[in-house]
């Protein structure tokens, strides 16, 4: 899938799927669930405790 045709998939423009995939940008929540659903997935999160030192 290009940039553009997630882009539309999305709702965004390529440049921000650009930022995005190059780590400029710091997507919110919103963004990473539009992307999951536009390709089919879904998005999970998990708040892991780390190790104490």
């Amino acid at each position: 899938m290009t940039q553009e045709e997630l882009a539309l998939r999305v709702g965004t423009q390529k440049s921000s799927i650009s930022r995005f995939e190059s780590g400029i940008d710091n997507p919110t929540l919103d963004f990473l669930v539009k992307v999951a659903k536009s390709m089919g997935k879904e998005l999970h999160i998990k708040i892991k405790q780390s190790d104490p030192e």
